[in-house]
């Protein structure tokens, strides 16, 4: 008896069906592929740097501002401030974040992880601030909301602890604080005024600002922290900020999974505001201050042939040195009660006299009619013919 003959079939049905599914399948996975390298590629490039970049905005110092004749009416003074880097202490953070969640299981006790994070970063930092303390002889104490607040929205940037330091502090710190220290004094720059109130309401006066101009700056797709700039709130600040405040600067960081920085991507430098040189003599705006001194009231000279403003002068005032850095709510009210606030030159709503007299005086002495010495009593009328 024969045996059966086995036969092999290559073209089998169920397996072409197979290959083909097979092959459409990988052929869409391909295409997938393909369309994210070639098509999709710059879009997941810039979700990338979303994630792993933030960018630091930072102001630039304010120009000058001069009288006619090249005097300094307002310029910019160094101000130092005392802040703590939040960024060097990741590895106290987890050292100290352990250690209590060891010590409580321990103890049989709950972990709470965000709010033992919260308490663990207030322990540490306030250990910090304790050697700070010691140095200057304060009490300063870290705000826990302020804290919370700050790891929120303000990451990268320094915590300040303390603002606008004096200068026999900022030697103590200089020279005692350890190099390794979070705690760093930072410079920064606040309006200075070398006249004091000279001119107050014509110069103006600064504010702090969240709002940067971003021209210019790289990494506007990125994430982004500011620090505090400045903005004219009134007078020549406010009328040329745009020429005042300069051109800001940026700085690009990499950041870990945390949100903290540690590797400087890119830096554009702030460039300095340009300086403004004005018509007013510093002589004749101190002169119509002092003529105005104790009064309620304004005064305004003018070169007649010009048109130019020597001195815009109004009472009463306030001195500017007094409102920066920023403006103490006591100062605020005591300017406030005095209504100081008001510059009468161009905000007070008075009638306008009778300039026509100036005319009329000015006849009369050149035609020898009158002295310079003569006083005329001025009625309410006065009557010409019928």
């Amino acid at each position: 008896m024969k045996k059966p003959v086995e036969v092999h079939r290559f073209a089998n049905p169920r397996l072409l069906h197979f290959f083909l599914i097979f092959g459409l399948l990988f052929s869409i996975l391909l295409s997938g592929l393909a369309w994210r390298q070639l098509f999709k590629s710059e879009e997941y490039l810039e979700q990338e740097e979303r994630q792993s970049l933030r960018r630091i905005l930072q102001p630039a110092p304010r120009g000058e501002i001069y009288d006619r004749n090249g005097i300094l009416l307002v310029g910019n003074r160094p101000i130092f401030t005392a802040a703590i880097f939040l960024g060097e202490l990741r590895g106290e953070f987890k050292k100290e974040y352990f250690k209590r969640v060891k010590t409580m299981r321990e103890a049989g006790l709950k972990v709470n992880r965000d709010k033992l994070m919260d308490e663990t970063r207030v322990q540490v930092i306030q250990r910090h601030i304790d050697l700070l303390n010691n140095i200057l002889g304060r009490n300063e104490k870290i705000d826990s909301k302020e804290l919370s607040k700050h790891f929120r929205k303000r990451l990268l940037l320094p915590m300040t602890i303390i603002k606008d330091l004096k200068p026999e502090e900022y030697a103590q710190l200089i020279e005692q604080l350890p190099v390794n220290s979070p705690i760093q004094v930072i410079v920064d720059s606040a309006r200075y005024y070398p006249h004091n109130s000279l001119a107050a309401h014509l110069l103006g006066y600064i504010g702090n600002t969240d709002e940067l101009s971003e021209e210019g700056v790289p990494g506007t797709h990125l994430t982004t922290f500011s620090h505090k700039g400045k903005a004219g709130k009134m007078g020549l600040e406010k009328s040329f900020n745009q020429e005042l405040q300069g051109t800001s600067g940026g700085k690009i960081f990499l950041v870990d999974p945390q949100g903290f920085q540690y590797q400087l991507v890119e830096e554009k430098i702030p460039i300095k505001g340009n300086a403004l040189i004005t018509s007013i003599d510093i002589d004749i705006q101190e002169a119509a201050e002092s003529a105005l001194e104790g009064r309620c009231g304004a005064i305004v000279a003018i070169e007649i042939k010009t048109g130019e403003i020597l001195a815009m002068a109004s009472s009463p005032t306030y001195d500017q040195n007094e409102l920066t850095p920023y403006i103490p709510t006591a100062v605020f009210d005591k300017i406030n009660e005095r209504k100081a606030w008001i510059d009468r030159a161009t905000q007070g709503f008075y009638p306008p006299a009778s300039p026509f007299k100036i005319i009329t005086a000015i006849c009369g002495l050149k035609n020898d009619i009158m002295t310079p010495d003569q006083v005329f009593n001025c009625g309410s009328g006065f009557l010409v013919g019928n």
